[in-house]
């Protein structure tokens, strides 16, 4: 059963975006399917998100590497 998650508030500067990506990443880490999508203009979740992913430590390389000297 899909569960939809909705942080909506028209005024600025409270902590959506931070609440948006604190939640994902929590119920991503527990197994969840997570879909993020950004509707504000600023597109702070969307640049977050993208840069969370962009680092190294997020490649399957990396991963492996760390799996395999067994750095958990």
């Amino acid at each position: 059963m899909a569960v939809k998650i909705a942080f909506i508030n028209g005024k600025g500067g409270c902590g959506k975006s931070t609440s948006i990506f604190h939640v994902a990443g929590v119920l991503a880490k527990a197994g969840k399917k997570v879909l993020v999508i950004d509707f504000d203009k600023q597109r702070n979740t969307t640049d977050t998100l993208l840069m969370h992913a962009a680092l190294p430590e997020h490649s399957a390389s990396f991963l492996r590497a760390r799996c395999a000297q067994g750095n958990w």
